[in-house]
């Protein structure tokens, strides 16, 4: 069995102090995909598909709370398919729009 390498992520920004609480472990929020994401996803994608479908940098996919960081930071386990056979971590994604960051969802 061969093992492809794994990126290893950019140390995340300095941590910004939430201005309200932040979403319990075990809850879900909205997880903006980045390109080293992707890096991941192709990394665990099966040697037959060159390029996984459906992911791209900006794609909103859920997130599950796994740990609380510094600030907004938070360690999500993100559901890459509906059935969560597909899964990736993001760690330490601080809150925002941008891509590789974490929101809220809307209620």
């Amino acid at each position: 069995m061969t093992f492809a390498p794994v990126p290893i992520p950019d140390l995340p920004d300095e941590p910004t102090e939430p201005t309200q609480p932040l979403p319990p472990v075990g809850s879900t929020v909205t997880y903006t995909l980045c390109d080293q994401d992707l890096d991941l996803i192709a990394a665990q994608a099966p040697a037959s598909e060159a390029e996984p479908p459906g992911y791209a940098e900006g794609v909103q996919v859920p997130g599950v709370v796994t740990a609380h960081g510094a600030g907004t930071q938070l360690n999500l386990r993100v559901l890459l398919t509906d059935d969560a056979t597909s899964t990736i971590w993001a760690l330490l994604r601080p809150e925002g729009t941008a891509p590789g960051t974490w929101a809220r969802l809307a209620v």
